[in-house]
């Protein structure tokens, strides 16, 4: 079992966690069989992002967890563009943020996100303008906990230990 912050206990196995990631666009029938047998063997961490997909992984997610919501951590990802074309729609921004937790929300038909990570660090976006727009998203309730899906990043890695370590 891993642990992921106070509250929540997390139960992952690494064997299961390969077959589910074979079932990478699988058929909604198919993709809730992986469901129940990850969940039904104490599985509780589901990882996905924004764009996985195209929006459906998050939306079959939001389906299939609705009646164990509670017991259930989601974890998802923004920052890779979600429109070509469209600058707004990806980075590490404030716009791009709060249209991807907004879109996740709706997709995932929950309240809240328990885990959201910076995806792909941009190199464009102050650090300060991410953590800002990552605590306003968990001041508003919106999201629990927040991290960087690459700790090793050199500026942003370290941006985030301080700032979770902060108040």
């Amino acid at each position: 079992m891993w642990r992921l912050g106070p509250p929540w206990h997390v139960r992952s196995r690494r064997r299961l966690r390969r077959r589910l990631r074979a079932g990478w666009g699988a058929e909604r029938a198919e993709a809730r069989k992986l469901f129940d047998h990850y969940v039904g063997l104490g599985g509780n961490l589901f990882d996905t992002a924004d764009t996985y997909t195209d929006g459906s992984s998050e939306r079959l997610l939001g389906e299939f967890a609705r009646e164990e919501r509670e017991r259930l951590v989601l974890a998802t990802k923004y920052s890779t563009l979600r429109r070509p074309g469209d600058p707004n729609s990806g980075g590490g921004h404030r716009k791009a943020l709060f249209g991807s937790v907004e879109g996740s929300l709706r997709r995932l038909a929950t309240d809240y996100i328990d885990l959201l990570y910076l995806h792909v660090w941009d190199f464009r976006t102050p650090v300060e303008e991410v953590l800002r727009g990552l605590d306003d998203m968990v001041r508003q309730g919106k999201v629990l906990c927040e991290a960087n899906r690459d700790p090793g990043d050199p500026v942003a890695g370290s941006a985030f230990r301080c700032h979770m370590a902060s108040p």
